[in-house]
């Protein structure tokens, strides 16, 4: 899983931000979280097989974040704009984190793999 707060930045390094904040002061990013399968994972494993009939092309329904489809490069991908400071902006990575790693390991279990900790999937 990756997740990314999004934003714009000038063409050259330094790479300093652009249009960063909104007309009230706040802070304005693209939240971004985004979740694949391992390429090292067996294709033919049990769960390669499991993630491709769970995930197919329906993507994964987070509850409280909302849907991450599938893209070209095979990413399930969530995007949102979000505006705040800088407390509330890590507070909402936070969360969003939290929900969607505890969706994907719901949906893991039920079918009898374990999300660990070091963000391994093992069969239980």
């Amino acid at each position: 899983m990756w997740l990314d707060a999004v934003f714009e930045t000038e063409g050259a390094e330094p790479f300093s931000p652009i249009n960063l904040r909104d007309e009230s002061g706040q802070i304005q990013i693209t939240i971004r979280s985004q979740i694949k399968l391992a390429g090292k994972v067996n294709k033919r494993s049990a769960l390669a097989q499991w993630w491709r009939q769970q995930m197919g092309t329906e993507g994964l329904e987070v509850a409280g974040v909302g849907a991450h489809c599938i893209r070209e490069n095979g990413w399930f991908v969530y995007t949102r704009l979000f505006s705040g400071s800088e407390e509330s902006i890590a507070r909402e990575l936070a969360r969003t984190a939290e929900v969607v790693l505890r969706t994907l390991s719901h949906r893991l279990s039920s079918a009898g793999f374990e999300l660990t900790g070091d963000g391994k999937i093992v069969v239980v």
